[in-house]
């Protein structure tokens, strides 16, 4: 874990320095000091919204090892991610799994199991999307990279169909495991193998296609809310720019979360707005702005939630703490 902290850390610092080299600091003021703060009001309502379909998809996922109602789900959602911008590694999304997995008296592993499928149908959903704006909104993309984009697409989506008929199988009757696991580098083999053990554990939770279905209709309804987010945040610096920009902006934005980082996700967010801006050539100092603002709103507005929630729970701060410790 401590190497985890350090090498985010590193990310962030590397990130920040990148994002920042080639900023106008004059103008990035003036940007901010003129922003429209009154666009942080509907960005709050469009994070609670976010985290209902977040809290909706979680109980289809959880239903079949218990039926939860939405409300535990939503204030531990919120809970663990107040934690994922407070401490670093993603701290906060085992802290949802433990405080689940409390709450309900059912197995964190399991719950961990349905996580590790959120982040995977995640993952899928900003692809689709992606590809779906490059066929209607082609913009600025290498054909070789576009030619990679529907690969990875493809793939991603036979992985899951194979991965869910198989679910069942023992991993020694799985094809092609023990080949792509030899095709991975020694140092990442066994992190890949556990979450490839995770994922199959969580679709096993999945019964039928029609679960799967749902899950994916509902991760797009738990993304539009953050694409709608993240043009506010652009319009509210003075920058006019099109939907499919923050579309492209959110898929960016996506991955970029995805790699280690300190607390708060600080460099990450910043250097993604600045890879997605730039390809509609927007200056570093509007895309840094606009991810100034973004943050701020969905910083203040997860945190605001988070608080509620502990607040309004029996949760103490201290038993989270122990069992971050202990763990």
């Amino acid at each position: 874990m401590r190497k985890k902290i350090i090498i985010g850390i590193i990310v962030s610092l590397l990130l920040i320095f990148l994002s920042f080299m080639k900023v106008d600091f004059s103008k990035l003021e003036y940007t901010l000091k003129n922003a429209n703060y009154f666009m942080l009001i509907p960005i709050f309502f469009l994070v609670v919204i976010s985290m209902y379909f977040r809290a909706l998809r979680w109980r289809i996922l959880i239903a079949p090892i218990k039926k939860i109602r939405i409300q535990p789900l939503f204030s531990a959602s919120s809970i663990g991610l107040m934690f994922n911008n407070l401490l670093p590694a993603r701290i906060g999304e085992i802290v949802r799994a433990w405080l689940i997995g409390n709450e309900e008296n059912i197995s964190k592993s399991s719950v961990i199991a349905t996580i590790v499928v959120e982040r995977v149908f995640d993952g899928i959903t900003a692809l689709i999307v992606l590809t779906v704006v490059q066929l209607l909104y082609p913009f600025t993309i290498p054909p070789n990279l576009r030619i990679a984009l529907y690969i990875l697409v493809s793939a991603s989506i036979l992985i899951v169909v194979y991965f869910f008929y198989s679910r069942d199988s023992d991993y020694s009757e799985i094809k092609g495991l023990n080949l792509l696991l030899r095709l991975i580098p020694k140092i990442a083999r066994d992190k890949v193998y556990s979450l490839i053990v995770s994922f199959r554990e969580g679709l096993k939770i999945l019964s039928n296609a029609t679960d799967i279905l749902k899950t994916i209709i509902i991760s797009f309804a738990v993304w539009i809310p953050i694409i709608v987010i993240i043009y506010l945040s652009i319009e509210s610096v003075g920058i006019n720019i099109s939907i499919f920009a923050s579309i492209v902006t959110f898929v960016i934005l996506s991955f970029g979360l995805m790699i280690p980082s300190a607390p708060g996700f600080i460099g990450t967010i910043q250097y993604s707005f600045i890879i997605a801006l730039n390809i509609f050539r927007i200056s570093n100092d509007g895309a840094i702005a606009a991810s100034v603002m973004y943050h701020i709103g969905t910083f203040i507005s997860i945190n605001i939630l988070g608080i509620f929630f502990v607040l309004k729970s029996d949760v103490k701060i201290g038993n989270i703490r122990k069992f971050l410790n202990k763990s």
